[in-house]
């Protein structure tokens, strides 16, 4: 199973202030959206909060210790990826926030990273990963860079 993260990285590792977004660009939010649709994306409580509902054409799951009503959910990695086995799921991609990315960053197989060119104010921040992944594609903007990086 392919376990992928995706994120959007300010170049002082900001991702989030205030729980939402600091910044709005919607060629990340098309790439985002082209990436994850039709997949399992799975994501923190504070962040399927933030969503507002779950996003369309996505199996939506939520890690949460606290039990939910109408969405699929569970209360620890370990129990997520046991279900997941279980189906024989081939891969689901991790959406935040950033405790979430914390779990995975040491057993992810995949980064889709969008590197913006600026930093910005924030209280939420991307994992160190520089040191457990290459990156293996990169596609130039001007202000965003898309980034794949693969596990060394």
């Amino acid at each position: 199973m392919k376990i992928n993260i995706i994120a959007g990285m300010a170049q002082n590792r900001v991702i989030g202030k205030n729980n939402t977004l600091p910044r709005h660009y919607s060629e990340d939010l098309q790439h985002f959206k082209k990436t994850t649709t039709g997949h399992i994306i799975v994501m923190g409580y504070n962040t399927y909060l933030s969503l507002g509902r779950p996003l369309p054409n996505r199996r939506n799951v939520v890690l949460s210790k606290e039990p939910m009503e109408g969405v699929e959910y569970y209360t620890s990695i370990p129990a997520l990826m046991e279900q997941m086995k279980k189906e024989d799921v081939s891969e689901f991609f991790v959406i935040g926030g950033a405790f979430v990315y914390q779990q995975f960053i040491d057993i992810a197989d995949i980064l889709y990273l969008t590197e913006i060119k600026k930093e910005y104010d924030g209280d939420t921040f991307f994992p160190a990963f520089e040191d457990k992944f290459v990156e293996v594609s990169r596609e130039v903007g001007e202000e965003l860079d898309f980034v794949m990086y693969k596990r060394k």
